[in-house]
């Protein structure tokens, strides 16, 4: 896959996707959801293991409904 055809993939550009490879920008976490999510792998945790989409957001939207009731005090 071409750095454009991975850029396309992911919804970025692909001077995003070079500045990532060459270190002059890192990652952000939405853009890292979005490449696990695509290649079905959780490179946000660093695992390579497939993992489905579901798999991967599930955490991510109990974390954040946990989030807001801390800060509900619920």
């Amino acid at each position: 896959m071409t750095q454009a055809q991975f850029a396309r993939a992911i919804g970025r550009s692909k001077d995003a996707v070079t500045s990532w490879e060459c270190g002059r920008n890192r990652i952000s976490l939405s853009s890292a959801l979005r490449m696990s999510a695509r290649l079905q792998r959780n490179i946000v945790d660093g695992k390579t293991d497939a993992i489905s989409v579901a798999e991967l957001v599930e955490p991510r939207v109990m974390e954040y409904e946990r989030s807001l009731r801390r800060r509900m005090g619920v």
